[in-house]
């Protein structure tokens, strides 16, 4: 599947809230962080955050599906049965949202209401048979209500699907995760005039009419897949066909569907299609397997595409295309995104995901197979750089931010949320790199192995990584980390001297922490370098360095002793993605790079360096600044003049680096409007300096010749129209702009004079903009109406925000239609920093409540927009504070979604504010809450989950209350050798962050639950025990008197005394506390000495007779089994241990 956008404490929880003292622990969403409000009794569910390490494989296989839709008017009745196996056994629990359940049957033998539960996300059927057996059920939905656009909905009158990642819970019940892969069969029936196109997956085997007015089709696909790639479409749809031969001679039948009145706009993507089925089999030899391949375009669409076996469903922004209504990158699009489904086939469908933790390994391996493809069909260098730009301007923030995560996440709360720009176009470079590694003949070799070996299975990102090892005898283990590490890499460079005819090179490696993951172990990674002679201005020396570790000196042999100077060029082709800096580089070594270099992305990324050093230096008021200028003048002078060069080389070569990669230059804490300001005046002063130049190139670039979108006049539109937009940054230049739009002969043009325009206030902009909506009304074109808006939302102007709030107000403005709602609020977040960053905070407050309201039509498209705030922390205090609260309002809102949640959630990680040692190996930790106001929002005696960025969590219960301790929370934790986590909170200093999740309610206290609670802890199992008597003190109407007994190792073991002793003090009648330590130095502060036995319980601890008493043991697990039993746990079976055999039967051991 291809992302629409191509190129606190936080979100775990859980499925119920208990309010029984003795309950099992679950984990549930707090209203937390509200400042001063403390009602726990609001706690609302939300979802469980899943973990990679987690994975357990099904307990029931699926060995086939067979789906009946009966297409209603109000209401579509869906028939499954399924032909399941046992593979372990046990409850059968199947996923389901949104569903009326009808009936169930097993065998045929319908089940009675007691033999199942239906929750509000799962079917039950607590006892299935023990041989292999058929489920049926019969379940109703309502695809016109479906605002989500996942699972079954209607789009303009038609009905479509769209399963990844689980939608397809939205259908039936089912196991909705890739591993269960079952071969599938549907029969589609409807109402013949509404609904002529009846489609599904694989080969259509049969069709028929039905009674009144109905008719029906049947499809089967006899190759095995996961639900995610299930799909059906029933509409009134127009279309065209085409066939292929494939190499060993079947044809195959293509089909792509659209409205009516897009027809004529197929052509393209049927064209793109033939070429992505020749190219795969010439590339990777690799075959189309099923008779037929549709394509059908739908208005309504939260992604790009969607690979569904045999039936992709796209966005028509993904699949339509004529002059007039597409540009050259609608075009380059539409190839693109037509090729990554239909090489999804293989990457993707035959070789699927075993969880959704390696999404990667189909998605980067496809959108890298895509971009060679395209690389291939257009211009590599071209191609090569705007993947560049998409890296560093996109993921590289990504990585830089609060969502930042590794290509092989390591936990989610909602899938959706980790289609990410990481995932997909950094998991390409990592795909991209085992190219550079291997060498195309290797890692050929390795993409057939993998390929057929895992066919028709669903594998591991580690299953890719070892068919290429296995391939090619190459030791790859030191390469996972790029699946496991997020961030993006530093590597500087130490230009050296010629020795003995080599010119050396050191290299060194640093990656700073992200979130929950501080320290970074060494990459491995391939930096393609070349040495250029100055004076010659040539290559003189290539190779491909392995950094493998910190620091590496590495050379360049046979080079010439006497020349006098040399220049390097590092990680040409972005061969790694990585920042590489060059120690020492000066502004004329990037000229001469600019120049000189044979390598087109090192060559672009010399001129974007000058331009970054240019505007940065504006934006400081350094002095330097005019230096730093003229610098930037001089190579742009030279992209002006040189003829011969690639013309949209040289129109990407005259761009300036974009708000985003700027500000990952900079320190956090700056001023985005000052930063605006700066790349605006520096494109004002380029335009100013050479205005003569750009007209005459402007204007030598005109033609006369008929549209083509072959490389030579897509170059030609595209430096003439950059040389229309910088032009247009100075003042009346707007009769160059509507002249420009007047005499265009197709899409490109006219919205480049459109965009031209947009920003300015004059009478040519109304006449261009209002010519440009009515052109594209008239002839029913939404996407063209979408670049109206889009156009409008990122303009620079002092009135965005006021036009803005205006298009949401157009008639034409919807919320339910994705693309529409993107082209303005989503363009406005993320295109018009200057607007969106305005000082008084206008652009987030309309952003933040887009993002409240959107979020109750259509969550994946509301937690897309909530990103906006992600990099939050970079900027100035201000508007710190105005984005924090956004966030804060966005993830506290009533009834928020799972996906919107997690989104807020993430951004808010809590910082270490004070580290204070109790014992030698123990310490007391305060995390800051997001404000002095705020409380952690924890029911009594719940934990919170550390959150590793890595495979790892674990529970700490604070030793903080809510509405006593407010703004911070403490923990303490003690430091164990080789324990993972104590570890890391051992290495945390002040400043640095923690990713916490919960809370995990063990113990929902309560208050007169009991008589007496006697309390029996060991160490840090202090913990929730000190929290609880603290609440139930607190509280006048509670009598419930505690006994507490604490044991540890020795005296200087002891854990916060200080406070028990005083809450000792302060309520002699209701708490008492004992201690008891294993080893005694002579202190006499101590009541016992040795392990709890018979002989202390009875000593201070109320008897097992006594009436309404509860025992809470909380410790080490040897502590906890010694006292309950082997086999303890909250919610289990008979008390064992020192307790059971004491007589004690309501005992609840935890921790």
């Amino acid at each position: 599947m291809l992302t629409a956008l191509r190129r606190c404490l936080v979100p775990l929880a859980c499925v119920r809230v208990s309010t029984s003292l003795l309950s099992p622990r679950v984990l549930v969403r707090p209203q937390h962080l509200r400042g001063g409000s403390l009602a726990h009794s609001t706690l609302a569910e939300a979802p469980m955050e899943k973990f990679r390490k987690d994975y357990a494989a099904l307990p029931y296989d699926v060995v086939s599906v067979d789906l009946d839709f009966d297409v209603g008017a109000e209401e579509t009745l869906v028939t499954s049965t399924l032909a399941l196996a046992p593979a372990g056994g046990g409850p059968l629990v199947l996923d389901g949202e949104d569903l009326r359940l009808v009936s169930v049957a097993v065998d045929g033998a319908p089940l009675a209401p007691s033999a199942y539960e239906v929750g509000a996300e799962t079917l039950t059927i607590a006892a299935p048979p023990a041989q292999p057996f058929t489920l049926t059920t019969v379940v109703g939905i309502k695809p016109a209500e479906n605002t989500q656009l996942s699972g079954l909905y209607e789009s303009s009158g038609n009905l479509c699907t769209q399963c990844e990642a689980e939608g397809f819970r939205r259908i039936t019940y089912f196991y909705d995760r890739p591993d269960c892969m079952a071969s599938y069969t549907c029969r589609v029936e409807a109402d013949k005039a509404k609904y002529p196109v009846l489609l599904s997956n694989g080969n259509e085997v049969a069709r028929g009419d039905a009674d009144g007015g109905r008719h029906w089709a049947r499809f089967e696909d006899p190759f095995k897949k996961p639900s995610y790639l299930f799909a059906l479409v029933a509409g009134d749809l127009g279309g065209i066909r085409g066939s292929f031969t494939t190499k060993s001679g079947r044809a195959i039948d293509l089909r792509v569907w659209s409205e009516h009145e897009n027809v004529g706009q197929l052509d393209w993507s049927l064209e793109a299609l033939k070429k992505a089925m020749k190219w795969d089999e010439d590339v990777y030899g690799l075959e189309y397997d099923l008779d037929v391949y549709h394509i059908v375009a739908v208005n309504d669409f939260n992604m790009g595409a969607m690979e569904n076996k045999g039936l992709n469903v796209f966005n028509t922004a993904c699949v339509l295309a004529a002059p007039e209504t597409a540009t050259d990158g609608d075009y380059d699009r539409v190839l693109g995104v037509v090729a990554h489904e239909y090489f999804h086939n293989w990457s993707g469908n035959r070789v699927t995901c075993r969880d959704w933790f390696q999404l990667t390994l189909k998605e980067g391996l496809t959108v890298f197979r895509d971009q060679h493809f395209t690389e291939d069909m257009t211009s590599r260098a071209v191609k090569r750089v705007d993947d560049v730009r998409v890296m560093r301007s996109a993921q590289f923030a990504q990585d830089a931010g609060p969502m930042a995560h590794p290509i092989r996440p390591e936990s989610y709360v909602a899938m959706d949320n980790f289609y990410t720009v990481t995932v997909y176009n950094k998991g390409s470079e990592v795909i991209r790199m085992y190219r550079t590694l291997l060498g195309w003949d290797g890692f050929r070799k390795g993409a057939d192995l993998y390929f057929s070996r895992h066919d028709g299975s669903a594998v591991t990102c580690d299953d890719f990584r070892q068919a290429m090892a296995d391939a090619t005898g190459r030791d790859l283990a030191q390469f996972e980390r790029w699946y496991t590490q997020a961030g993006t890499p530093t590597v500087t460079a130490a230009p050296g001297t010629v020795v003995d005819g080599a010119y050396a090179v050191a290299l060194s490696q640093a990656t700073k922490g992200t979130p929950g993951q501080e320290d970074k172990a060494p990459f491995h990674v391939p930096i393609a370098a070349a040495l250029l002679d100055r004076a010659a201005g040539a290559v003189v020396a290539e190779a491909t360095f392995e950094l493998t570790e910190a620091s590496q000196t590495f050379s360049f042999g046979a080079v010439d002793e006497g020349a006098a100077d040399y220049v390097l060029s590092l990680n040409r082709d972005f061969s790694a993605p990585v920042t590489m800096v060059v120690e020492g580089q000066t502004a004329e070594d990037l000229l001469f790079l600019a120049t000189y270099d044979t390598d087109p992305v090192n060559k672009w990324d010399a001129t974007q360096r000058l331009g970054a050093a240019a505007v940065l230096d504006a934006f400081a008021g350094a002095e330097a600044a005019d230096a730093s200028f003229a610098a930037l003048a001089r190579a742009f002078g030279a992209t002006l003049e040189d003829e011969a060069g690639d013309p949209s080389l040289r129109a990407l070569n005259l761009a300036l680096p974009g708000f985003s990669e700027l500000s990952l230059q900079l320190d956090d804490g700056f001023d985005p409007g000052l930063l605006c300001a700066a790349l605006k005046a520096v494109k004002r002063q380029l335009a100013a300096a050479f205005e003569a130049e750009l007209a005459a190139l402007y204007d030598s670039l005109a033609s006369d010749a008929a549209f083509s979108v072959d490389a030579a006049e897509v170059g030609r539109r595209r430096l003439r129209n950059a040389c229309l937009g910088i032009l247009s940054r100075l003042d009346g230049q707007e009769f160059r702009a509507a002249a420009h739009y007047d005499a265009a002969d197709c899409m490109t043009d006219r919205l480049a004079a459109a965009v031209a325009l947009a920003g300015a206030a004059s009478p040519e902009r109304d006449r261009v903009l209002g010519d440009f909506f009515a052109t594209a009304k008239a002839s029913k074109a939404d996407l063209v109406v979408n670049k109206w808006f889009a156009l409008q939302a990122s303009a620079d102007a002092d009135d965005a925000l006021a036009t803005v709030r205006a298009l949401v107000a157009h008639p034409d403005f919807t919320r339910t239609n994705p693309n529409r709602y993107r082209s303005v609020v989503n363009t406005f977040a993320g295109a018009n920093p200057a607007a969106f960053h305005a000082a008084d905070g206008g652009g987030y407050d309309f952003v933040r409540d887009e993002v409240i309201a959107t979020d109750k039509l259509n969550p994946q498209v509301a937690a897309r927009l909530a990103g906006a705030f992600g990099n939050w922390r970079k900027f100035d205090a201000p508007r710190q504070a105005k984005m924090k609260a956004c966030l804060e309002a966005i993830r506290d809102a009533a009834g928020l979604s799972k996906d919107t949640y997690e989104i807020a959630s993430r951004q808010l990680v809590c910082p270490l504010v004070a580290k204070t040692p109790l014992t030698p190996d123990t310490s007391r930790y305060r995390f800051a809450l997001p404000t002095p106001a705020h409380s952690l929002g924890l029911p009594v005696a719940s934990h919170v989950l550390a959150v590793d960025a890595g495979n790892m969590y674990r529970e700490y219960t604070p030793v903080t209350l809510d509405g006593v301790d407010v703004g911070y929370f403490d923990l303490v934790v003690k430091r164990y050798a080789n324990g993972y986590f104590s570890e890391r909170f051992a290495r945390l200093e002040p400043g640095q962050t923690m990713r916490f999740s919960g809370p995990v309610v063990t113990l929902p206290y309560a208050a007169n639950a009991a008589d007496r609670v006697a309390m029996v802890a060991g160490g840090t199992g202090i913990t929730p025990m000190l929290q609880i008597a603290r609440a139930s003190l607190r509280d006048d109407g509670d009598a419930t008197k505690f006994a507490l007994l604490y044991a540890n190792r020795t005296p200087g073991d002891i854990l916060l005394r200080a406070e028990l002793d005083a809450l000792a003090a302060a309520h002699p009648d209701r708490f008492s506390v004992r201690y008891v330590v294993d080893e005694s130095d002579g202190r006499a502060d101590v009541d016992a000495v040795g392990r709890v036995d018979a002989a202390q319980v009875a000593r201070f601890l109320p008897p097992a007779s006594a009436p309404r008493t509860l025992v809470l043991v909380c410790g080490p697990k040897g502590f906890v089994a010694h006292l309950c039993g082997a086999r303890a746990r909250p919610g289990g079976g008979p008390v064992g241990g020192l307790l059971g055999a004491l007589g004690y039967d309501r005992v609840v051991p935890f921790g």
